[in-house]
């Protein structure tokens, strides 16, 4: 074999571990690039779900450190008022917003009917506004 074959072939063999080289590195991009994704994905869901956590929460504070006393029933109209940015869309349910990192959630307060002697209830309900609000 001559020299210039055995260039020939050094240059070929060189070429082709620099092509397996760009293409092992453009794997590990796009493998990279869908694992920081679905990341970003799922810290997103848990600080959406967090944040409707801390509006139910706040929420519900409110609300029961307002229904404090006797009888609920007639205490509701002035924890609830609309001066207090409630609306009352049904009998028993109120709804107000909540807003949090630019986001508006919908908060809806249901008083459950209790039964004779037992404990009045609270229902919170949170959804996103423009995203799963019914």
């Amino acid at each position: 074999m001559t020299r210039k074959a055995k260039r020939k072939g050094e240059r070929g063999s060189v070429l082709v571990a620099v092509l397996m080289l760009v293409a092992m590195l453009a794997t590990l991009t796009a493998i990279m690039a869908r694992t920081s994704f679905s990341r970003a994905s799922i810290s997103s869901a848990s600080r959406e779900q967090h944040l409707r956590v801390m509006a139910a929460e706040a929420i519900r504070a409110e609300l029961w450190s307002c229904l404090q006393g006797e009888p609920p029933e007639a205490r509701e109209g002035t924890c609830l008022a609309p001066a207090a940015g409630w609306t009352r869309p049904a009998a028993g349910t109120y709804r107000r917003a909540w807003t949090a990192s630019g986001h508006v959630f919908r908060v809806t307060a249901a008083f459950g009917a209790p039964a004779p002697g037992a404990a009045r209830t609270l229902d919170i309900a949170v959804c996103r506004e423009g995203v799963d609000c019914a």
